[in-house]
């Protein structure tokens, strides 16, 4: 057994193909009985992170297995539109090396930024709690976190505190010289909306947040937000009229 990993990041895909292979707490439990069914022993476990920016799947398996569970996984998501160059490869060594790159910041798209850690455990923990990472993976990602935590306090990383978010936040307090006074509307549909609805919250009082789930991003709903000043400007009037266009749109198509 060696360790191995396939993913795609902001690097080698686009937002639109990203967003076909996601990985959640759900689907990763029929992923592992599926490849379970595909592989039987010769898979030891494995893990997925999936990030604004990212998804990858580590795992303990057989040696130069890591290609044809790539495949099978693509199969079981039902993937035809991401090029098959997109995706990347690594084992042994040089998949730990990614992880702890990954983990610590250095592979983000804000190098440095620190809610990838974050995230990275909590993946560890989900699939611990499945039963989907064993034993064997997760002394892998013990170490990883080891390093990942002195990366962090003994280089010039830890220093950078910002994050996508972060950043988002700044790029108003740019342009708007009373923020707090703008009326603001984020559609989102995941973790990172979240985060930005979190640190505006600390600027802008008095604001509608609105979570709407489907059946298919339950996990990931979208997220309206406005501060509350009356129904023409608040995320109440933008939830109206997002209903109204849907009704219209519906009546439309019939």
């Amino acid at each position: 057994m060696e360790l191995q990993l396939f993913g795609i990041n902001h690097k080698t895909s686009n937002v639109s193909e990203r967003e076909q292979f996601i990985i959640n707490e759900s689907n990763q439990i029929l992923l592992n009985t599926f490849l379970k069914e595909k592989f039987k022993d010769k898979v030891d476990s494995f893990f997925g992170v999936s990030t604004c920016n990212r998804t990858e799947v580590y795992l303990l398996a057989d040696s130069g297995l890591v290609s044809k569970i790539l495949l099978e996984t693509l199969i079981f998501f039902e993937i035809n539109h991401i090029q098959k160059e997109s995706f990347y490869i690594l084992d042994n060594q040089d998949a730990l090396i990614h992880m702890c790159k990954v983990a610590s910041g250095i592979d983000s798209q804000v190098l440095g930024e620190q809610e990838i850690f974050g995230q990275f455990k909590k993946a560890i923990e989900v699939a611990r709690h499945a039963d989907i990472a064993k034993p064997s993976l997760l002394s892998y990602t013990k170490k990883v976190i080891e390093i990942v935590k002195k990366v962090r306090t003994q280089t010039n990383i830890g220093l950078n505190p910002l994050s996508v978010s972060g950043l988002s936040l700044n790029l108003v307090k740019n342009i708007f010289e009373e923020p707090q006074n703008q009326n603001v509307l984020i559609l989102g549909a995941g973790s990172l909306a979240h985060a930005i609805i979190d640190m505006l919250a600390n600027l802008i009082p008095g604001e509608n947040i609105f979570v709407i789930y489907t059946d298919w991003y339950h996990e990931m709903p979208l997220v309206i937000s406005g501060p509350g000043a009356g129904k023409e400007v608040t995320a109440g009037g933008v939830q109206s009229d997002l209903n109204q266009l849907l009704s219209r749109l519906s009546h439309k198509d019939s």
